[in-house]
């Protein structure tokens, strides 16, 4: 059991340590591991009722996985939020389900949001009817864990992640992308021109999966959005970004994932290479002291991504988190669609439909 007071003392160290001294920011590190550690049951529980709901309704179409929040994002929130307090963060633990089609997004919030479980539903952000200004899509809903039987996790926060497989490949790429050219793309942050095509393309994915939309979508505007997509796609070469970051990973000796439940992936932004750790369900405690040394080596100035995550198998692992296996064909392929799916309509620019003036 852990203190509300320690882990806050911890947050503030950590978002902070020009002020603190090297012992008093190891040992808020580590109450920051342990205060990770201590959401795994609720993590597994709603791990699980996601994939029973999968399975029945949806006959096993979709995938889920989980992570626990990497330190530098959860630091980097509590600087962003001056009055947030760690031992509240919504977010630490996070499990995320994507479904194969918008409607299947839909119904999965709506079943999950309403369910019978003793967990109490704290919130929901619907950013899909209501995106981002970044052009991020998703269903959001936040649960407070409540199991007696363990009581060091009870009153948890968790976030629940749902979104439709067009609109993960979007996030995963903005992702990856901001990785490589050391931009926070994903909180609107970088090069006006990145983020302007990232936000189009958004625009584009929710237009080809008939996503809500708060304008007026005549075919006109449509076409505009369309060509102005696919013209900064080229002009900004975001095709030979990607992929040149992208890694066959595949090369992964798939032996070592034999009964394992955890997964470390490091990323080597430098050398782009890509690594995961495989740990069995018993080893978890060493998978979460193991995350930490490597956090430590990244706030020393390695070059390094990490993040630890739990999910069927390495494929779905590949499937749920493309940025760390620099996976993007499935963007680029779902910009292609955009191509083939224009409107024929009369030469209309971006400036003219007036979305990022």
């Amino acid at each position: 059991m852990i203190s509300n007071t320690k882990i806050n003392t911890a947050g503030k160290i950590l978002k902070n340590r020009n002020e603190y001294s090297i012992l008093e920011i190891r040992e808020s590190e580590d109450v920051l591991t342990s205060f990770r550690a201590i959401h795994l049951p609720a993590i597994n529980s709603f791990q699980a009722l996601l994939r029973k709901r999968i399975l029945r309704t949806f006959s096993n179409k979709g995938f889920v996985a989980q992570r626990l929040k990497r330190a530098p994002s959860i630091i980097n929130k509590l600087t962003r939020n001056a009055n947030m307090k760690l031992s509240t963060m919504q977010d630490v633990a996070g499990v995320r389900a994507i479904m194969p089609t918008l409607d299947d997004t839909l119904y999965l919030s709506q079943l999950i949001s309403n369910t019978t479980a003793k967990h109490k539903l704290i919130k929901s952000y619907d950013y899909i009817n209501n995106p981002k200004d970044s052009g991020y899509r998703s269903i959001h809903h936040i649960f407070e864990y409540s199991n007696t039987k363990y009581p060091e996790s009870n009153g948890l926060k968790i976030e629940v992640q749902i979104r439709s497989k067009l609109q993960h490949t979007w996030a995963t790429s903005v992702e990856t992308l901001g990785t490589f050219l050391n931009m926070a793309l994903k909180a609107s942050e970088g090069e006006k021109e990145i983020l302007d095509f990232f936000k189009l393309t958004s625009i584009s994915f929710a237009i080809l999966e008939n996503a809500p939309s708060t304008l007026e979508l005549t075919d006109t505007i449509k076409e505009g959005i369309f060509k102005s997509t696919i013209s900064d796609f080229e002009r900004l070469k975001i095709r030979d970004k990607l992929n040149g970051y992208s890694i066959v990973a595949d090369k992964i000796n798939k032996g070592t994932e034999k009964n394992a439940l955890y997964y470390l992936v490091t990323l080597n932004t430098k050398e782009k290479v890509v690594s995961y750790r495989p740990y069995r369900k018993n080893q978890f405690e060493t998978a979460n002291k193991d995350y930490t040394e490597t956090e430590r080596a990244i706030s020393a100035g390695a070059e390094l991504q990490v993040v630890l995550v739990s999910t069927q198998s390495v494929n779905a692992l590949k499937q749920a988190y493309p940025n760390y296996f620099l996976d993007t064909r499935e963007f680029i392929k779902n910009v292609e669609k955009i191509r083939k799916n224009r409107i024929t309509s009369p030469n209309m620019g971006l400036a003219k439909v007036g979305l990022l003036c």
